[in-house]
């Protein structure tokens, strides 16, 4: 991830989960999440929607007053499939 503005709102963060090089449809995935790793180093993990239906592989979270800081954050997906 960029280094956002400090205190930034409605900022869109939006990943494309592939395999091996191709789009993965993660329509089916039950829990939708981002894990956010801030420049202080700490953890914050939110919910996430789907861009579309999900069958683009679209992950979304947009921000909120008082989630981010000044510096570099890294962020990852976690996703839930059923039978998983």
């Amino acid at each position: 991830m960029a280094n956002p503005k400090e205190d930034t709102v409605n900022l869109k963060v939006t990943l494309t989960i592939t395999e091996s090089g191709a789009t993965k449809d993660i329509s089916a995935a039950t829990t939708k999440q981002m894990v956010f790793y801030t420049p202080s180093a700490s953890i914050k993990t939110m919910t996430a929607v789907f861009e579309n239906t999900g069958t683009d592989g679209k992950l979304t979270y947009q921000t909120t007053a008082g989630f981010l800081s000044a510096g570099a954050w890294q962020v990852e997906p976690y996703l839930v499939f059923p039978g998983a």
